[in-house]
Order: structure tokens, then C-alpha cells, then sequence
């Protein structure tokens, strides 16, 4: 009878997927007074997916860290992996960075481009080693009056930072042959103040339900 569950839980480990999400605020879901963030809402349509299933076989976690960088990322993502990825699992890991690594300080980004392609590079080989699919996303253009105006926490940001930052994007996705997920195309259809909370940076409920929708899309 032991070896009998014990057969069965190795195979549901092999057919087991996991989604590592990581990221900064948006990813933790801050100001999504609603569902609590677009990884919530993957959450809940994978639990609803399997609610009158005997196992759960796509497990979500909410790796985000509020005013996280790149620079953040590349210290923990090691640690990350080991306590949560295993050998018998598939796993797919989606990275959502750039909104602090742009910010600028000292007349400086806080995480210059050449860092931040670096810091990317870093953490994708490591995921890529344990045979994860990666996932990036790229940034949707902030409300266009908060464009090189100090926000309330301090911060100072630019829409041309947006788009180089994008860039490096595009190039990392080209280079290790990648799923990038373009959320500033999908921003654009609609109206920033449609999609953002008054502090003109973070997503409203309505900009998680479009995160959430095109993470969905590109992982199904």
C-alpha cells in the first residue's frame, strides 16, 4: 500500500507545473484593492480550474517584492529556484522588472541599461538551467503627466527610459529565445487613466485584469 502512494505521488509530481512570478510591486499586486494584483487573479483561475480535480497539477507563486530591481533579483533568484523547483516538475518563470531599475537617481538610473541587460542575463541562464520556460514582460508606458515628474514616493521616471528599457527587452527575448509578453502594446488601447491608480505608475484593478489577461494568453 506504501509503495503504491508513493508511486502515485511521483507521478504527480512529474505531471506537476509550477509558475514562479517575479517582479516589484506590480507583480505583488499593490493598489489592486479588488483580486490583490494580476498574479492573484492566475492564481484563482488555476485554483477554480482544479477545484473538483483529486490534485491540483499548476501551482502559482507570487514572487514579488515591492521596489525591487533587477539588482534584487539577481541576489535571491538562486535561493528562489532551489527552495521551489525540482527535477520531475515543469516550471515557467515570468520576469516583470524595469519600473526601478529606470528610476533616476543622481542624475543616473538606478540600474543603467548595461546592469540591468546583465542582471536579466544572469537570472534567465539560472532558470534555464533547471529547464524552465521563461517569460518576460515588457513595460507599459506610464500616464504621460507623471513623464519626468517626481511621484509621491520620491521617484523620478521618464517614458524615453521606457522604451530603451523595452529594448533591452526585445534583445534579451531575441537572444535566448524567449516568450516576451507585449504589455505595452495591449496599455495602448486604451486611455493611461483607464489603467492606472491616481499615482499615474502603478496599475489600477482594470490595468491587473490586462496584465492578467495577457499572462493568461501567452501561457496557455
Amino acid at each position: 500500500m506504501f509503495s503504491k502512494i508513493i508511486s502515485l505521488l511521483n507521478n504527480e509530481i512529474i505531471q506537476m507545473h509550477q509558475i514562479l512570478c517575479f517582479g516589484d510591486s506590480v507583480t505583488y499586486g499593490e493598489k489592486d484593492l479588488s483580486f490583490g494584483g494580476w498574479v492573484e487573479r492566475l492564481k484563482l483561475d488555476y485554483l477554480t480550474q482544479y477545484a473538483n480535480s483529486e490534485f491540483q497539477k499548476t501551482f502559482i507563486f507570487n514572487l514579488g517584492v515591492p521596489s525591487e530591481n533587477t539588482d534584487g533579483l539577481v541576489r535571491r533568484v538562486d535561493n528562489e529556484v532551489k527552495a521551489r523547483v525540482y527535477p520531475k516538475q515543469s516550471n515557467t518563470a515570468v520576469l516583470f522588472y524595469g519600473l526601478n531599475d529606470l528610476v533616476i537617481h543622481k542624475n543616473k538610473n538606478r540600474v543603467p541599461l548595461e546592469y540591468f541587460r546583465r542582471n536579466l542575463g544572469n537570472a534567465i541562464n539560472t532558470l534555464l538551467n533547471v529547464n524552465a520556460r521563461v517569460v518576460l514582460i515588457n513595460l507599459p508606458d506610464f500616464n504621460k503627466a507623471h513623464d519626468g515628474v517626481v511621484d509621491a514616493a520620491g521617484k523620478l521616471r521618464s517614458l524615453e527610459d521606457i522604451a530603451l528599457y523595452n529594448d533591452e527587452l526585445l534583445d534579451l527575448t531575441n537572444e535566448f529565445q524567449l516568450t516576451l509578453i507585449d504589455l505595452n502594446s495591449a496599455f495602448k488601447k486604451y486611455e493611461s487613466e483607464e489603467l492606472f491608480h491616481a499615482d499615474g505608475v502603478h496599475p489600477n484593478s482594470k490595468g491587473h485584469e490586462v496584465i492578467y489577461q495577457q499572462v493568461k494568453h501567452n501561457l496557455d
